[in-house]
Parts: structure tokens; C-alpha cells; sequence
């Protein structure tokens, strides 16, 4: 039995119904929705269901250039075919396991700030290209999240809104919305200020 790394999901609620009429809009919000409620993978030394793949057990072990807990896996199953002595204990996997998982959070949360920079460079590009349309930069957009919000001083009631941004594939927040564009539905997202660099992006939902 050798030691290992396996990575577990547990299973998911399920997304209540929705009614929304447009069938390409509703496959994009259930997909976000499921998203949310899913819980996050974790690294555990004994094997166990990973749901959101469907397996009874799983391990990574293809990218030991990037995770280290690939190439501590990659050690273990040389030694083990090398007929070698074990260069991890179990003891010793279970130890290094939080570090592991300390750094592969770091990473994601680079890669998520990587892929918004760059989102966020091309829009600034397009809003600072030769020719650019005097509207500024438009884009489509389809409601995601409506969150009510209610001000205690003033009795107001505004929208928070989450977006998905069609042609880039990025979910971004509006707050602020004196209307409920209702989930689902399609709009048009004017960028009023983006800076790459802080990662701020501002926008303004068009009225229908």
C-alpha cells in the first residue's frame, strides 16, 4: 500500500428550478449557480469520491513541473515500480500535506489575478485603440446574480449585480442598480473606467 495524495469533493446541493425563457441564458446562470454551491476540492491521504468528476477515487500526477504534490506522487510511484526504498513515509505526506495545499491556494488566487489583468488589459486597449467608437467600449452581458439591498438611513432600495461578460468569458460585479434587470436576462455593459494594474473595472448597465 503505498502512501498518496488523493484530491475529494463531496457532493454538491443541487440548483433549485428556475424559469427563464431564454435556454442559452438559463445553461449559463444554472452552470455559475452550481459553481457557487459546489465545495472546493481538498488533499486527503486516503482515496474518496471526487463528485465533481464523478470518480470514486482520483489523484493528480500529470503536471510535476507545476505542483509539487505531483512530483512527490511521481517519487512515490518510482520508488514503488524501482522495487527502491520509499523516499516518503506516509507519516511525512500527511505532514507535508497543509503546506501543499497553502501553496497550491496561493497559485490559484495568482492565476485568477493573471487572467483578470489580462481581461482587463484588453479592454483598456480597445477603449484607448485609434478610431475607438465615442460610445467607448460596449459589451454584452448576461445577469448572473440579483442581490436586494435595502439602506437603513435612506429606505432605498438598490441592485447588486453579478455579469458574465459574453465575448470574454469574465464575471464581473455591478452594485448600485436602481433596477432589477432580473437574472438571466441579456444586456449591454458600458466600461466607464478600467485600470489593469488595481484591477478595477467599472460598469454601467444600459437601460433596455
Amino acid at each position: 500500500k503505498l502512501p498518496f495524495i488523493f484530491r475529494c469533493q463531496v457532493p454538491a446541493a443541487k440548483v433549485p428550478p428556475m424559469k427563464i425563457d431564454d435556454p442559452e441564458a438559463e445553461s449559463v446562470v444554472r452552470n455559475y449557480q452550481q459553481v457557487l454551491l459546489a465545495r472546493a476540492a481538498v488533499s486527503m491521504p486516503v482515496p474518496s469520491a471526487h463528485s465533481g468528476l464523478g470518480l470514486p477515487q482520483y489523484a493528480q500526477v500529470t503536471s510535476p513541473i507545476r505542483r509539487y504534490s505531483d512530483l512527490v506522487l511521481h517519487r512515490v510511484l518510482k520508488d514503488a515500480v524501482s522495487g527502491l526504498p520509499a523516499t516518503y513515509s506516509a507519516h511525512h505526506i500527511r505532514n507535508m500535506m497543509p503546506q501543499i495545499s497553502q501553496r497550491a491556494a496561493s497559485i490559484q488566487r495568482l492565476q485568477r489575478s493573471s487572467e483578470r489583468f489580462w481581461v482587463l488589459e484588453h479592454i483598456r486597449r480597445q477603449l484607448a485603440a485609434p478610431g475607438a467608437r465615442p460610445e467607448g467600449v460596449v459589451l454584452e452581458a448576461t445577469i448572473l446574480r440579483v442581490n436586494r439591498v435595502l439602506s437603513k438611513a435612506s429606505g432605498t432600495i438598490t441592485f447588486n449585480v453579478n455579469i458574465l461578460l459574453n465575448d470574454l468569458g469574465h464575471i464581473d460585479a455591478v452594485r448600485g442598480l436602481t433596477f432589477n434587470p432580473g437574472v438571466g436576462t441579456r444586456v449591454k455593459a458600458s466600461v466607464t473606467s478600467v485600470n489593469p494594474h488595481s484591477g478595477v473595472l467599472d460598469l454601467v448597465i444600459l437601460p433596455r
